[in-house]
């Protein structure tokens, strides 16, 4: 059917052959249907070749999805085991710098306490030192009575059991304070970063109270109320720019 020629031929030498009708129709019939059987099979066997190769490449693909969903799931728990310590990371930092702060400012009550203190002892020194001056005896009397108020203030304050009480409170805030922040410098050194380290050490040596006179006395008010400010301010910047916030 699919090549007249051939058929031609075939007709030719069967008529080229002394045979009966029936076996030249079943000699054609035969050689058609094995015609068709081949094509058939050949039709068949395209099919399955092409069926094969389709399984074959699918087989393929679904394996490297398969590689493709593994490699993804392990990216995926990598970033997340990262995100996680990341996290913890940051968490701990935010529980160091609370500590940190709650420290410099359990200082700063003990700063403030120490400063007005030192107002009060400062203040009859002061109005001494105006009465050696010349001065109207109106503007003398009227200092020498506030001369006069703040000795009496600073006797009565020192001498108050309230106090007393409140001076050593705040010292000992002081004490813990300083010896936290310090073993803080040891034990959380490895996630303070350089910045915060540097600020805090040498931090006690700040508060020494080595003064001898009235002059060194004010040098020393101003040196601690000026540390503390200045230290809260650069460890809030360090926090802001670690923690991000």
């Amino acid at each position: 059917m699919e090549n007249p020629k051939m058929w031609l031929e075939l007709a030719t030498k069967l008529n080229s052959l002394e045979l009966s009708g029936g076996t030249y129709a079943l000699i054609l019939l035969a050689t058609l249907l094995a015609s068709l059987v081949g094509a058939g099979l050949g039709i068949y066997i395209k099919e399955k070749v092409k069926i094969d190769t389709t399984t074959a490449n699918f087989d393929i693909l679904k394996r490297q999805l398969e590689q493709n969903t593994e490699a993804t799931k392990r990216i995926e728990a990598s970033f997340t085991e990262k995100v996680w310590i990341s996290q913890q990371i940051w968490q701990k930092k935010y529980e160091i710098y609370e500590s940190i702060y709650l420290a410099l400012s359990n200082i700063k009550k003990w700063v403030d306490h120490e400063s007005n203190t030192i107002d009060l002892h400062i203040a009859p020194q002061q109005l001494e030192g105006f009465l050696d001056s010349e001065l109207p005896e109106e503007d003398e009397q009227y200092i020498y009575s506030q001369l006069q108020q703040a000795k009496q203030q600073l006797e009565v304050t020192m001498g108050s059991p309230d106090f007393q009480e409140k001076q050593e409170n705040y010292h000992k805030i002081f004490v813990e304070s300083i010896e936290k922040l310090t073993d803080m410098l040891v034990i959380k050194a490895f996630i303070l970063s350089n910045d915060v380290s540097t600020i805090l050490e040498g931090l006690p040596k700040k508060f020494d109270n080595d003064f001898e006179d009235w002059d060194e006395l004010q040098d020393y008010q101003a040196r601690i109320v000026a540390t503390i400010t200045s230290v809260i301010k650069d460890i809030k910047q360090c926090a802001q720019r670690e923690l991000k916030i």
